[in-house]
């Protein structure tokens, strides 16, 4: 068979390569040689292809593209075990899968095989397109069917590399007539390809559904859709005309299968489905009845509690998402289902997810068994005792998961072994960051990392609310996993709520008493945002009140109620209110310890809660009894909780008692800060509260205090009764006692206690000494990271960068030790000036440094200290000092200083700073500043200026040199602190570089995002082809929504966007509306910024601007110039401070996450979240292209869009999709050069 080869190609590979042996050919066509071959090295069968010869450049493109379809593991998608070159030729190695191509199966199928083959299609397409993999060859001779009946994908990504090498005949797969002239074609096999595969238009993943139409239709009657078209007429007809209906070809096939078929093949690709998972979804529901389960007995509606594996039967109204859920653990080892308290996740896990997963759903022949566990105060222990039966001894598996974070990963691929499978759910994984102490959930989160990274035979699934994600995400190991894990657990529809409701009853043969209740139940939970646990609270109780002789739900129970809203707090009250006035006392102090300071709840026992107060107690058991608090066996043995988070956010009693302690909360924060802090430092007595802070923490209540507050606050009392004994007993002359106090030296005399305070002098020095080295060595090593991150040498930023870390902590620790030593040497000789002025050099340089690293609550204890101990004031003098401003400016300029100041919640308001226009230089306290020059004739200039201790700055304000283009903002030359000064892990969770000062020359920016309508103004100015070419558009590659823009014969034009899951039309002058929003629901489209457009159409509308004069100078704004323009200088979080609120941005609370209110809106909606440039939208709305200063050269979006959470509108956040991408939540905003300037880079 080789020699036959070797005849019919101009090529040979070798017999042997690397660790691969040649057994025999399998295969010849276009795409390349494919061989049998043994994998020496692993001892199995594999399949090696050898594509076409090809260019260097082209190798590199193809290489990549196929590195990107080696992540794909699932089991519909034949896997790629490597890719590389022999002899400048390309090869790949996949699985070794017996079996028959789909072209060769006899067609049509029956019915139910097309069904189940197209099924498991999808789900091979949906694996590809969530790792950004599409296909662009989907035929019949792509697909396999092993020996098993299994249909697995084959080549994907090769098409990219084959529409350059392979003549137009040759990829086409036909073999035209002497009429039917070949001619150069777009990749693909013609029959099977889009209408726009045909002209210039990119491959989406709608492309992809088109063929797995085409497919499908083949399956069914036999014939692709247009195999009846001619060669030579392929290509116009494709792309003007619909195909024949399905039903009309083949009357025998379900119509609902045919429905499915047909809208894949649609000529426009927004009217197909948006993704391959619509699509499994569909199929999944064609031809398919519910399985009938056991129903457990007693109320089907489950109040409070979550659903269970138990109560699979009465669960409704979340099919889909199972469905989808248990696709992504098809090729995924880590699934995160997050959403907003209350939307279902736990019981979509517990009753939906792993009952399937246990039915087989995942198609292997594995025998998957769920372990649950909550993490509460102790997560390894917890995790321990879920694994014990599989792992052994709790104690032995706690000893090992303590150990070593790889220990787990090792023993459960050991245990596991080739048969079984083992699924670990986390419920609450936000338990992490809201009740574990920070070490031991560090500890954790490693242990689980390598689960998550993926593991054979083992599944992670994890809920956890959505606004804990960015501190999940800044845990170790896992943290970093996280991002690519969501799945998004969306509120209930009205049709999925309707499920909810009428489903249990219906299963236990009773029905409600009309139509007009069932609606009522549906719309006021839907008004709610799918508030199920107020829904499901309230049927629980119209089920207990129900007409027992009829089996009948009756609409006055509801009224009897008060409504959905009304029977959780009405049941509420009247548990509290039936108790003695001395035990609803005691149950408002237990309901209050159950609330953690996040919002969530807290898991306490019963001695936490309530000690041996017997009214306490028994309020406990009043409040268990009435379903308000729940009993739980938890690792630290019997703990209580509130029953849901409803209460809290329902219960409008609750949410007062909550109000009303609110004032104590601050105390509560600097208390957790501070004692953290001391914990971390070895207990050191220098972080110890004194009498003002001691005074202040009296209004806490003891006993709901952590016992690290606990411990801490007896520990500064001690201290300071210790002082004041110390003082004593200097005044009379006990310097002996006072030193045995201290228990550090038995003295006898001023000698003694000189020699002992010269000892740890000389410790101290060591410590100064070797705390220098540390902090030169981390100024070194961040100046190397910073330049390195500012010129695009990203790994080498990133390990300088660790490097500055760990000279830091090293430092932090010689200077957390310099100031004991010097504190105990100020402790045996007070008088001593030299130990005084040392210690204060030391407080000084540590307060300077956790300033430095935004570490507030150790920067203020610490700087406390310091006026205590610096008895000359030198030191203090120098914390103190005021900044010098030296203002150049325009004599008749008026010079305007305001001062930001820190308001409620993380917002920033603006004071002004009296006398500003006097003498040059201003005296100002350290912070963070807005200057504003007003010139006669001029538009007004603005200038944020942050200020050290004692610095000295100057800086010149004048008008900008060229006339700023209308809507432009003018930004002078300034500095800035450019990057994420956040968690490490947050930061690379955000792509962002270590925040550092960053110098920008002046520029101008546009006030807004491009709208449509100067973007249309472009577009009419083109010729047709490049008209074309620029056209905005977005299929799905795994983002939601599409958009379409055309052109009447009127020369008007038409925007239809679909945000989410409906399609929204509107004609050049009229209102597009929005049918889930409240406020805003009409919008001039052409007054929406610009989106649906590649990074190349954004450089070509700049370009045209300064081309035609427009804007002179008109370019993308670099990162730095975007950023610069969105946080001013002071290195805030958002444009406008350091929060967000629904109604300051665009984001995915603005509307309520409603899923018909998602979409952008008109430029300059939300004011509020105004830069300090007076630049707008900056936050959310949609996406905006910017040059990249960490990749020069390529594209970065910032700003975040609509659909995202308020978390990823940080200024930092940096997402870096290809050049090519388009999406309804990409846009630009435009920057501009000032005569005779360049683009701002460091």
């Amino acid at each position: 068979m080789f020699s036959a080869l070797r005849d019919a190609t101009p090529w040979h590979p070798p017999t042997q390569f690397d660790e691969y042996r040649l057994v025999r050919p399998v295969g010849l066509g276009s795409s390349g040689l494919v061989f049998l071959a043994q994998d020496t090295l692993l001892e199995r069968a594999v399949a090696v292809k050898f594509l076409p010869a090809s260019d260097r450049a082209a190798l590199g493109r193809f290489l990549n593209e196929a590195r990107a379809a080696a992540r794909l593991q699932h089991p519909n998608v034949v896997t790629l075990y490597r890719v590389g070159q022999v002899q400048d030729r390309a090869y790949l190695v996949t699985e070794y899968t017996p079996g028959v191509s789909l072209d060769r199966v006899k067609k049509p199928l029956p019915v139910e095989r097309a069904l189940e083959v197209g099924r498991q299609l999808a789900r091979g397409l949906a694996a590809a397109h969530r790792k950004g993999v599409l296909h662009r060859d989907l035929k019949p001779g792509n697909v396999i069917v092993t020996e098993t009946g299994q249909v697995k994908l084959l080549d994907f990504g090769l098409a990219k590399l084959l529409e350059r090498e392979v003549d137009a005949a040759s990829a086409l797969e036909l073999e035209p007539g002497p009429e039917e002239r070949p001619f150069p074609s777009p990749v693909g096999t013609p029959y099977y390809m889009p209408p726009e595969a045909w002209g210039i238009e990119e491959h989406t993943a709608r492309s992809d559904l088109y063929s797995l139409g085409a497919v499908l239709y083949e399956l069914c009657c036999g014939r692709a859709p247009f195999r009846h078209v001619p060669f030579a007429a392929l290509a116009e007809t494709v792309r003007g005309q619909e195909a024949p209906p399905l039903r009309e070809v083949a009357p025998e096939v379900d119509g609902a299968l045919a429905a499915v078929v047909e809208r894949c093949l649609r000529r426009t690709p927004a009217e197909r489905y948006a993704s391959a998972e619509e699509v499994l979804d569909a199929l999944e529901q064609v031809g398919t009845a519910e399985p009938r389960l056991p129903v457990p007995e007693g109320n089907p509606y489950r109040g409070l509690g979550a659903f269970d594996a138990e109560h699979r039967a009465l669960f409704f109204g979340r099919a889909r998402e199972v469905r989808a859920v248990v696709e992504r653990l098809c090729s995924d080892g880590f699934v995160l289902l997050t959403g907003d308290s209350g939307v279902g996740k736990s019981s979509l896990c517990a009753a939906g997810v792993l009952p399937a997963l246990a039915d087989g759903a995942l198609g292997d022949e594995r025998r998957w068994e769920a372990r649950r566990m909550v993490p509460g105060r102790r997560p390894l222990t917890a995790l321990a005792l879920a694994l014990a039966p599989v792992w052994g001894e709790s104690t032995e598996a706690l000893g090992a998961l303590s150990a070593e974070p790889e220990a787990l990963a090792r023993g459960l691929r050991e245990r596991v072994g080739a048969r079984a499978g083992l699924v670990l759910y986390v419920d609450q994984l936000e338990e992490l960051v809201t009740l574990c102490a920070s070490e031991e959930a560090h500890r954790f989160a490693e242990v689980l990392a390598p689960l998550a990274r993926g593991l054979p035979g083992v599944r992670l699934v994890a809920t956890a609310r959505s606004d804990f994600l960015t501190r999940l995400a800044g845990l170790p190991g896992l943290g970093r996993l996280v991002a690519g894990a969501l799945h998004l657990v969306p509120p209930l529809g009205p049709e999925e709520v309707r499920e909810a409701v009428v489903g249990p009853a219906r299963a236990k043969g009773v029905r409600f008493e009309s139509e007009a209740l069932v609606a009522t139940l549906v719309d006021s939970t839907v008004a709610a945002g799918g508030g199920l646990p107020l829904l499901q609270f309230a049927l629980a109780q119209l089920w207990e009140g129900r007409a027992r002789e009829r089996d009948v739900i009756p609409a006055a129970a509801l009224d009897a109620l008060g409504g959905v809203a009304g029977a959780l707090a009405r049941h509420a009250d009247g548990v509290v209110e039936a108790l003695p006035a001395e035990q609803q006392r005691a149950a408002r102090g237990l309901l209050l310890r159950l609330v953690t300071d996040d919002g969530t709840r807290a898991r306490r026992g019963a001695d936490e809660l309530c000690g041996e107060d017997a009214c306490y107690r028994a309020a406990l058991e009043a409040l268990v009894r009435g379903r308000l608090l729940v009993a739980r066996e938890a690792v630290e043995g019997s703990t209580f909780e509130v029953a849901h988070e409803a209460l809290l956010s329902g219960w409008d009693t609750l949410a007062r008692w909550l109000a009303e302690e609110a004032e104590t909360r601050e105390v509560r924060k600097r208390l957790e800060a501070t004692a953290r802090e001391w914990e971390r430092t070895g207990y050191s007595a220098e972080a110890l509260w004194g009498e003002r802070a001691l005074r202040e923490s009296e209004v806490l209540e003891p006993a709901s205090l952590p016992e690290r507050e606990r411990r801490f606050l007896d520990a500064s009392r001690a201290e300071l009764r210790r002082r004041r004994r110390r003082r004593q007993a200097l005044v009379a002359g006990f310097a002996l006692s006072l030193l045995a106090a201290v228990g550090l030296v038995r003295l006898r005399g001023v000698l003694e206690r000189e020699r002992a305070a010269d000892a740890e002098l000389t410790v101290a020095r060591d410590h100064l000494d070797a705390a220098a080295r540390a902090a030169e060595a981390q100024a070194r090593a961040e100046q190397e990271s910073f330049r390195a991150f500012d010129t695009g040498q990203l790994q080498a930023a990133e390990g300088a960068w660790a490097e500055a870390r760990r000279q830091a902590e090293e430092a932090d620790a010689r200077q957390a030790r310099l100031g004991e030593a010097l504190e105990r040497a100020l402790a045996l000789a007070p008088e001593r000036r030299d130990v005084r002025r040392l210690l204060s050099d030391a407080l000084l340089t540590r307060a300077a440094r956790a300033e430095a690293s935004s570490q507030e609550g150790l920067r203020d204890v610490l700087a406390s200290r310091l006026r205590l101990v610096d008895a000359e004031g030198e030191h203090w003098a120098r914390w103190s000092a005021p900044a010098l401003l030296d203002v150049t400016r325009p004599p008749e300029g008026r010079l305007r200083v305001r001062r930001y100041v820190p308001r409620s919640g993380g917002a920033l308001g603006l004071e002004e700073v009296p006398d500003a226009a006097g003498d040059s230089p201003l005296r100002l306290p350290a912070g963070s500043y807005l200057l504003t020059l007003e010139a006669p004739g001029a538009a007004e200039v603005r200038l944020p200026v942050s200020l050290g201790r004692g610095e000295r700055r100057q800086v010149r304000l004048r008008p900008p040199p060229a006339e700023t283009p209308p809507g432009f903002v003018y930004v002078p030359p300034g500095r800035f602190l450019f990057g994420s000064a956040a968690a490490e892990s947050v930061r690379q969770f955000f792509n962002a570089a270590p925040q550092h000062p960053v110098e920008t020359e002046g520029y101008f920016i546009g006030r807004h995002e491009v709208t449509w309508a100067e973007y249309l103004a472009f577009l009419e100015a083109l010729p047709p082809q490049r008209r074309e070419e620029h056209l905005p558009r977005a299929g799905s590659t795994g983002m939601y929504g599409s958009l379409e823009l055309s052109r009447g014969t009127d020369g008007r034009w038409t925007l239809a966007i679909q945000p989410t899951t409906q399609r929204l039309v509107a004609r050049q002058g009229e209102r597009l509306r929005y049918p889930g929003r409240r406020v805003r629901a009409e919008v001039a489209w052409e007054r929406l910024p610009v989106v649906g457009i590649r990074y190349a159409d954004a450089r070509a509308y700049a370009a045209w601007l300064d081309a035609t004069g427009r804007v002179p100078g008109a370019r993308l704004c670099t990162e730095l110039e975007w950023e610069r323009a969105a946080r001013g200088a002071d290195g805030r979080e958002y444009p406008h401070g350091n929060r967000l609120l629904p109604d300051e941005a665009n984001f995915d609370l603005t509307y309520g996450k409603e899923p018909l209110a998602f979409g952008p809106d008109e430029v300059g909606s939300h004011p509020a979240s105004a830069s300090p440039f007076g630049v707008e939208d900056l936050a959310g709305n949609v996406w905006e292209w910017t040059d990249s200063v960490h990749d020069p050269g390529r594209p970065v979006a910032r700003g975040s869009s609509y659909y995202f959470s308020a978390s990823t509108c940080r200024a930092t956040n940096r997402e870096a999709p290809e050049a090519s991408f388009r999406d309804p939540t990409v846009g630009m905003r435009l920057c501009a050069s000032l005569p005779g300037a360049t683009a701002s880079n460091p």
